[in-house]
């Protein structure tokens, strides 16, 4: 908190009926300047439009912990992944923002402790936001709207927005604002024109009584999100409003409550109820709070054992966060988070089951960096068409640059069964499409950065991620899931940096599948070189783990991480359904950066990296597929040779082609010409004097309205043709191969780079 158409020519040619007031020779002449018109205006047309430019448009962390877990994990998505930063953020200043899209198409979002989108700071205001990431404007509407029924030490804190029957709602707690851990009391406000200006608040507060901890009513749903059903509410299954709540704090908790109340109820504190629980498949519900159930429940506690004080040891993952109702996949998901985490669950209906989804760990509080932390939340509004990308709301006080309302992406897979049908390849299974990296934790959040790019799987020399995190861990690893079933039989690790207090695995080093939901451990593994289990394993160095054929949708390298700081490090790894000869000499290739943006003339490099295994040690070339027009490739050095288990890299230079532009005569002429011929094939009809005085006029008429329209179509008289069209904009996927040896000995391997030409 704080202190956190081408000229389109589409002109219908409508045919008058002249043929009872003009001669034949007219009508004649008519289809003959008519074939000049239209040759002359398709050759102008085709002239000025050729060669223009047309517009183109979690950090993952494994969910299975060290304590038992609860909820049960889901089985719902297959993958799920969450950017490390706040990629779109929007200008102004607070914490928390809970949202709802209302009727007008616009956003209201709250923020506590801040000045919104003002300069005048507030406890608590209310702002409106236009449009979508990344292009949101905001406007502050509305200051002090709540009431601090708890008196000092507590101020306003909003906790939920809701947008229904063209009304915006608010609800806000009083909180402790010098421990941050006592939530006394609770009420909602209402708006009717769209958030200028609020309802009286009540006299008492809704929920909760201040100043009276004894009461059985006290700390009881002091926390309230509304559930968000989309624009104005128009996903709703019924004609109540749900909303969840918290009991006590609006942090370290572990369950979570549902009420229910008619739409046009909503201030009516005598018609809500609360779920009580299950009667076989239908929702009980009371009147009663001291009555009311969780819906759900999580007793994990994270970090047991700390070296640092960035968080505390067990740390609870249930706090003030958001639900909304994913529409295209009838789903329903909650938000929460912790002092490291943000907590992902799912569930069939309002009321559950619900399940986990993903815990993503974020490691240390507040790095600059990478960052999660609280007010979690989803706004629908920004939910994809398909349902799998959507957009977390979150924030974190006090240093770096997110006490504002501030958005990343999450990505989700739904599952479905399939069975493996890769066959013995070199592909590197960590680049197939879908893939979500996994880890306990990530220290600089490069495995899900912008648009969650793994720099894990790329390859890249020197990459280093680790994931210190002051935890006295016992385990942690790094891996992938995917959306589908793969053969797997070979992973190469690439170690990362080593540091003197930590960066290699002490003990307990194995491979595990996932299958079924379940990690499991593969027999049978031989690791080449071996492997130190101590600080002499070496920085971006190259393990390779062989073992028997298996199969999963997910693998992963899990160990005991050694050092005083308790962490591993890692440059990349890489998947393969390598042939039988699992032993053979062989090497793995990587790209960095993944991506080049080049401007159509110009030209831009990158480093690919040689990974030899197995004591690879002849000579590789390489090459590129999957060029656009008028673009290449060169490679410096053209080849490697490598060494040992060392890689060795090489720059590959991206050159592409600039329009060249020509410039002709004005298609006047060939207008000019054309219309001769025309005239040709009518004039002969018969001696001129014969053509009245109108048909000369209507000739004259129509020859300089033709060429005015040639001329106009070619402004000046002159058009620009390209005489080369130069690379086409757009977006391509370069294949980068590298290959030893020839015909059936051949040994190759493969990485992809994303080339966008503007």
């Amino acid at each position: 908190m704080k202190r956190f158409i081408p000229a389109v020519l589409s002109s219908s040619h409508r045919r008058t009926a002249v043929r009872t007031i003009l001669s034949r020779r007219l009508v004649r002449f008519a289809i003959g300047l008519f074939f000049a018109l239209t040759v002359s205006l398709a050759v102008k047309v085709h002239a000025g439009f050729k060669g223009q430019n047309v517009d183109r448009w979690l950090r993952v962390d494994d969910v299975s912990m060290q304590q038992t877990v609860s909820p049960p994990q889901s089985n719902f998505f297959s993958t799920a992944a969450e950017e490390s930063y706040s990629t779109y953020q929007l200008a102004g200043n607070g914490d928390l923002w809970p949202s709802c899209w209302a009727d007008d198409g616009n956003l209201y979002a709250a923020n506590g402790d801040g000045t919104n989108f003002s300069n005048v700071f507030y406890p608590m205001a209310v702002g409106k936001i236009s449009g979508t990431p990344p292009n949101l404007a905001g406007v502050f509407l509305a200051g002090d709207v709540g009431n601090n029924y708890s008196g000092s030490p507590y101020t306003d804190k909003p906790t939920g927005m809701l947008c229904v029957g063209g009304a915006i709602y608010l609800a806000y707690q009083n909180l402790n604002e010098n421990t941050f851990e006592d939530a006394p009391a609770a009420s909602i406000v209402k708006s009717t024109d769209h958030g200028l200006t609020w309802s009286q608040n009540p006299a008492t507060p809704m929920f909760g009584t201040p100043g009276d901890p004894s009461n059985l009513l006290a700390y009881k749903f002091t926390t309230i999100f509304f559930l968000d059903y989309g624009q104005n509410y128009g996903n709703a299954s019924d004609s109540y409003v749900y909303a969840y709540g918290l009991d006590n704090n609006w942090r370290d908790q572990t369950t979570v409550f549902l009420g229910r109340v008619p739409n046009s109820s909503v201030l009516d504190r005598s018609s809500w109820q609360f779920f009580s629980g299950m009667n076989g498949s239908t929702p009980t519900w009371t009147s009663d709070i001291t009555q009311k159930v969780a819906v759900l429940t999580d007793e994990r506690n994270l970090y047991a054992s700390m070296f640092g004080t960035d968080c505390p040891a067990n740390q609870k993952v249930i706090a003030q966060g958001g639900a909304v109702y994913d529409q295209p996949l009838n789903r329903y998901l909650m938000v929460t988070w912790g002092c490291s985490t943000h907590e992902f669950y799912e569930a069939p209906q309002p009321w559950g089951p619900w399940s986990l989804v993903l815990s993503n760990d974020f490691g240390p509080l507040r790095l600059t960096q990478n960052r999660g932390q609280y007010g979690t939340s989803i706004p629908s509004k920004f939910i994809s068409t398909d349902g799998k990308t959507l957009y977390l709301q979150s924030n974190v006080c006090c240093s770096g640059d997110s006490y504002k309302f501030s958005l990343r992406k999450v990505f989700l897979q739904p599952y479905a069964a399939t069975s493996p049908t890769n066959t013995h390849s070199t592909a590197n299974l960590a680049l197939e499409p879908g893939t979500r990296a996994v880890s306990k934790s990530t220290h600089f959040g490069s495995l899900c950065a912008f648009n969650c790019a793994d720099q894990m799987a790329n390859g890249s020399p020197g990459n280093s991620e680790d994931d210190w995190d002051e935890e006295v861990k016992v385990t942690d690893w790094w891996g992938y899931t995917w959306p589908q079933t793969y053969n797997v039989n070979k992973v190469i690790y690439t170690t990362g940096t080593m540091f003197p207090n930590g960066g290699w695995y002490s003990s307990n080093l194995k491979v595990q599948v996932r299958q079924n939901f379940q990690w499991i451990d593969v027999g049978g593994i031989t690791i080449t070189p071996p492997y130190a289990y101590n600080n002499q394993v070496g920085s971006q160095t190259a393990y390779t783990f062989n073992f028997p054929d298996t199969q999963g949708d997910g693998i992963r390298l899990i160990g005991t991480p050694g050092g005083t700081a308790y962490f591993t490090s890692i440059g990349s790894l890489a998947v393969y359904y390598a042939d039988s000869s699992t032993n053979a000499p062989g090497f793995s290739i990587g790209i960095n950066p993944g991506t080049l943006s080049i401007s159509a003339g110009g030209s831009a490099t990158a480093v690919v990296t040689l990974t030899p295994t197995n004591g690879f040690n002849q000579q590789a070339t390489f090459a590129c597929s999957g060029l656009p027009n008028e673009s290449s490739c060169s490679f410096s050095p053209a080849s490697l040779t490598p060494s040992g288990n060392t890689a060795s890299t090489t720059t590959v230079t991206i050159k592409t082609t600039a329009p060249s532009i020509a410039q002709n005569r004005s298609p006047l002429g060939l207008f000019g010409g054309v219309t001769l011929l025309g005239l040709c094939f009518v004039l002969p009809l018969g001696r001129r004097k014969e053509l009245s005085h109108s048909l000369s006029l209507l000739l004259f008429f129509v020859v300089f309205i033709g060429y005015g329209i040639a001329g106009g179509c070619g402004g000046s008289g002159y058009s620009s043709v390209p005489s080369n069209p130069g690379t086409p904009a757009g977006t391509s996927t370069v294949i980068v191969n590298a290959t030893s040896g020839s015909g059936s000995s051949a040994i190759s391997g493969s990485t992809s780079l994303t080339l966008v030409i503007k």
